[in-house]
């Protein structure tokens, strides 16, 4: 999510631009998730080990997950304090990403939209994945003290320098801290939990693990080879968000928008801030203050291929952000957008498309998902 960007910094530093010779850009960037560009839909057969780690294994090399294991979560945004309970359960591995999702029936779109922790496709030999199509390496094993390397979060324009500034081998912790830009903030890894179990970005947003098991047993979705494919709205008035803001680039308040073939379900939000008045969070960085109302006036409806319609508006008077979370399933095809951003902030529709994967666990067998056909029947459950 990159409200915080827009309001701070301006559009102009937050949209990802293709031009290989920019300086922030890491020449050597890998993708942490497969392309199925030639729907090559190969999830492996079972074979993540299932029984726990023995006392002491895991350290601070790169762990290896359990087929199974499960993480519960609580996050609270700081964009307007809102908390989320919710499962991050290891579902099987495909083309050497591990693939991780939410239980079928507890799928939360709010969770999407943030970026953090990470679903769908994740690196086996550094837990990396994408946010915004980039890659957000937030460990570099071993974890040792004194370590630093450099990551992306949501842009390429958007560097954060991380450092290990304490490893705790009593403790089984790593305290690390990030600077720069959106994302920055204070990490504690946990080995024993192999993953990072309190993420705290003030302005962004805080979670904990409050709770962690494994051999999960339902069906998992995985959001798997997901793409940001909405970014689209209005900065006061009519500069356009899906390009710089200098020379502003006027557009009508009306706007078409194609996705491509292949998506079985986006998650998406419709996203409102007032300017300056959005930036008054209170003493913690959460929200934004009790003080601060909106001072414009602004709305927002989205029209999906199949008529289906989302909307919200912001008046005066009302509370300076405003972010209503959506899923939809089938979004390929065109969508309206129709913008109204009267004030000094902005209105955007921003979400991600992607294939679903059920997954039964205990077995690990891949049933034909609700949505798609495209990933059948791996083996009987």
């Amino acid at each position: 999510m990159s409200v915080l960007c827009l309001a701070l910094v301006g559009i102009s530093g937050c949209v990802d631009t293709d031009d290989p010779n920019d300086p922030v850009q890491d020449p050597v960037a890998e993708e942490p998730q497969f392309r199925d560009l030639e729907t090559n839909f190969t999830v492996d057969q079972p074979t993540l080990p299932t029984l726990p780690p023995a006392p002491g294994e895991r350290g601070f090399d790169v762990p290896t997950w359990r087929l199974g294991e499960w993480w519960k979560y609580r996050m609270t945004s700081h964009f307007d304090g809102q908390t989320y309970d919710f499962l991050r359960v290891v579902a099987g591995t495909e083309h050497g990403n591990y693939l991780v999702g939410f239980p079928v029936d507890q799928f939360v779109n709010d969770v999407m939209v943030l970026h953090v922790p990470g679903y769908g496709d994740i690196k086996r030999d550094d837990l990396s994945y994408d946010a915004h199509d980039v890659p957000y390496t937030p460990l570099n094993f071993p974890l040792e003290e004194g370590k630093t390397w450099t990551t992306h979060y949501e842009s390429t324009t958007n560097p954060l320098t991380f450092v290990v500034e304490e490893v705790d081998e009593e403790n089984g912790t790593a305290f690390m801290t990030a600077s720069g830009g959106q994302g920055s903030g204070q990490f504690i890894y946990d080995a024993e939990l192999g993953e990072i179990s309190s993420w705290i970005s003030p302005g962004y947003a805080a979670y904990e693990i409050v709770d962690h098991g494994y051999n999960y047993s339902g069906v998992v979705r995985v959001p798997h080879d997901h793409d940001l494919i909405f970014f689209h709205g209005r900065l006061a008035g009519v500069v356009d968000l899906n390009s710089s803001a200098v020379p502003p680039n006027p557009m009508l308040p009306t706007q078409t928008i194609s996705i491509a073939e292949g998506y079985d379900r986006a998650s998406f939000a419709l996203i409102i801030f007032d300017g300056i008045a959005s930036n008054g969070q209170d003493a913690n960085g959460v929200g934004p203050g009790n003080l601060a109302m909106a001072r414009g006036y602004y709305s927002l409806k989205a029209t999906a291929p199949d008529g289906t319609v989302y909307e919200t508006t912001m008046m005066p008077g009302d509370a300076p952000v405003s972010i209503t979370t959506f899923g939809h399933d089938g979004p390929s095809g065109d969508w309206q957008l129709e913008v109204v951003a009267a004030g000094e902030g902005a209105a955007l529709l921003e979400g991600i498309g992607y294939h679903s994967i059920d997954i039964e666990l205990p077995s690990g067998c891949v049933q034909a998902s609700a949505n798609a056909n495209h990933h059948t029947a791996l083996c009987k459950a």
